[in-house]
């Protein structure tokens, strides 16, 4: 047993910050045993009297007994059998991230003790939305060097799409085939979407290659409304009511990329003459492209009792949209920083590294968006992790230039640094994992702080600012829209199922293969 101590979590009962210690059981990479610190002065820790006087505050409680070591007093619920902190040493954090896997193994229960410097600490991200092109796509980004960002950005879970892979998650086969790549390559746990496409749905496998995916075990179906990709090309609405009444059954939810194709194309035609070219890119996807595309998927999801997620949403008229039908229909949204962030005026500083689809949109937008995260409209945030060669991304043309941006290692936090003061811990808390782990099922596996879960956990200094540059990233994406961005925190170490698994700047990882399909 492993235990950390001298920390900041969250109190369940009252929402609010609070003193806590807890263990891990290494052997087995879950969490163990809870227990409280009263938040006293480290002078005061030794002190017998301060002990009596915790003990007469708690007299209504019999079942609570105290012991003491040199730099703190824990609460022990079992009087009969006590946690004995008598003997313990007090290492520092960095010891833990800098032990040998052997040294970790070897500890005696209650023996070994970490001073975490009052950090706070808060469950592993789930970035539920990256590509990280492996099988296929790998000189753009690959699952190690992926996974590699993502611990390194607080991030321990990450969901694979389907669609930037070769072959694409359409059937068992090609799933077993990106198993098999993925396997002895990633870092972090991870899992998989399976893939719904106009080639598809009309097949007359369609349903038996769902069924074969959800027991795989995928934890969703990506399609898209308008698509660049010939190998993995857009859903009709015909398609997608077809899909939802067969994935229903299955009670899966549909991710989508929604924004409606035919005003796009049209748009593009009409604005072919626009300069600059990023104008004439925004000006071809408004708001009204991705609304119309949203509330057609509503409109589905009512008629078929499908469940819905749209992915990256990036305007306020669909963010107020689905926030008058959350209780309505199922259909909830992500969105990502890039869109709480910056806006079209950005691109005259960032031009192509800031191109995405949809793209960024006006001040209002952004502000709305921001507000339905801090409303609990917006079910989460999510990088959309796309990564590119220099080369696509400077082609010369901003329209020809890869339309995709980096944003794994950066995700946690960024979502950490923007919300930490606007929402208490346990919306934090569930804004950067738990509502993520419930909506694909990996709840209490992952996504929480509780025994018997996943030991998953990254430590952050609220007292300390953490200036982000593209020389940080560990993707094979070397540029950033948030190079020279200052955080307002600094990430201090992410823990995978009991392992250090990066420690600051020294980058400390855990090495390609220790992850897990989940």
């Amino acid at each position: 047993m492993i235990w950390f101590t001298n920390l900041w979590m969250l109190d369940k009962k009252s929402h609010s910050k609070a003193k806590k210690s807890f263990s891990i059981n290494y052997a087995d990479g879950k969490f163990a045993n809870f227990l409280d610190i009263p938040f006293l002065r480290i002078e005061d820790f030794r002190n017998d009297k301060i002990l009596k006087e915790i003990s007469k505050d708690d007299k209504k409680n019999s079942q609570i007994e105290y012991s003491r070591f040199d730099s703190g007093i824990i609460r022990s619920s079992n009087p009969a059998n006590p946690a004995d902190f008598s003997n313990c040493k007090i290492l520092p954090l960095e010891q833990f991230f800098t032990s040998k896997t052997s040294d970790l193994k070897n500890f005696d229960k209650h023996n070994y003790i970490f001073d975490c410097h009052n950090y706070l600490v808060l469950p592993g991200g789930i970035d539920a939305h990256v590509h990280f092109d492996t099988p296929g796509y790998t000189y753009r980004e690959d699952f190690s060097s992926g996974s590699a960002a993502a611990l390194a950005g607080g991030i321990t879970t990450v969901i694979d799409m389907p669609c930037t892979s070769i072959p694409e998650v359409t059937n068992r086969k090609n799933l077993k085939d990106k198993l098999a790549a993925v396997e002895p390559m990633a870092r972090c746990d991870y899992a998989f979407y399976g893939g719904i496409c106009g080639k598809t749905v009309d097949s007359i496998t369609f349903e038996s290659d769902i069924e074969d995916l959800v027991l795989a075990g995928v934890k969703g179906f990506k399609g898209y409304t308008i698509s660049g990709m010939d190998s993995f090309p857009r859903l009709t609405n015909a398609q997608l009511f077809r899909a939802a009444k067969v994935i229903k059954e299955f009670k899966k939810p549909i991710l989508l990329h929604s924004e409606d194709s035919e005003i796009i194309y049209g748009l593009t035609e009409y604005n072919k003459d626009i300069i600059p070219e990023y104008k004439k890119y925004t000006l071809s996807r408004p708001a009204i492209a991705e609304l119309i595309s949203v509330m057609n998927a509503a409109a589905i999801a009512s008629q078929t009792s499908a469940s819905f997620h749209i992915v990256h949403l990036s305007s306020a008229a669909a963010a107020k949209f689905l926030g008058e039908m959350k209780d309505k229909v199922d259909i909830t949204f992500e969105t990502a920083p890039h869109y709480l962030e910056f806006t079209e005026k950005d691109f005259e500083k960032f031009g192509s590294l800031l191109k995405t689809a949809p793209p960024v949109k006006s001040d209002s937008d952004r502000e709305i968006l921001i507000e339905s995260v801090l409303n609990k409209n917006c079910l989460f945030i999510a990088s959309d992790h796309a990564g590119c060669t220099y080369q696509e991304k400077h082609t010369g043309s901003f329209l020809k230039d890869y339309s995709g941006i980096p944003g794994v290692q950066t995700l946690l936090l960024y979502s950490v640094s923007k919300f930490y003061d606007k929402l208490n811990l346990d919306d934090l808390y569930k804004l950067i994992a738990e509502n993520q782990a419930k909506r694909y099922g990996l709840y209490p596996k992952k996504g929480c702080i509780e025994e018997d879960s996943d030991a998953d956990f990254v430590f952050i200094d609220l007292n300390k600012k953490q200036l982000f540059k593209n020389e940080n990233l560990l993707c094979k994406s070397k540029e950033t829209i948030f190079d020279n961005y200052l955080f307002n925190y600094s990430l201090v170490g992410t823990v995978l199922r009991a392992m250090p698994a990066y420690f600051q700047d020294t980058a400390v990882l855990l090495k390609p293969g220790s992850g897990k399909y989940i």
